[in-house]
């Protein structure tokens, strides 16, 4: 079989994860984003801006970067404690996320409701996890 083959059956046979992998990915790029000089402020509540300066904006984006870091590790080593404490660190991740949303932009679902639905499929990830044991 071929590597695309070989790939394919992995996923298949591990759904659940690649799910993971796909979020995990997502939160990667949000945080390399968040620190990279890509990054343009725009914010137009006080609490936008403060979240908008570049130490508290370099410190949020490092927070995701480290969090997809260890789901990632976790997903594709074998310790459970590892994958666990990922998923863990994403849903943090993710709902932070959306709390900051609401509080720079307010309660307009558009904004927020993306971010609080992955934190919700991190989280039955992880109590799927914690809970089979």
């Amino acid at each position: 079989m071929s590597k695309i083959s070989n790939a394919m059956v992995k996923i298949y046979k591990h759904p659940l994860v690649t799910i993971e992998v796909i979020i995990a990915l997502g939160l990667l790029v949000s945080g390399l984003y968040a620190v990279g000089p890509w990054y343009v402020t725009n914010a137009t509540t006080p609490i936008g801006k403060t979240i908008d300066s570049a130490i508290v904006r370099m410190c949020i984006g490092g927070f995701y970067t480290v969090s997809a870091t260890a789901s990632l590790w976790g997903s594709f080593g074998r310790s459970d404690e590892d994958w666990s404490f990922g998923l863990f660190l994403m849903f943090l991740s993710y709902s932070f996320m959306t709390i900051l949303r609401v509080l720079a932009i307010g309660f307009t679902p558009l904004t927020w409701v993306f971010s609080l639905t992955l934190a919700l499929i991190v989280a039955f990830l992880y109590f799927r996890i914690r809970l089979l044991k």
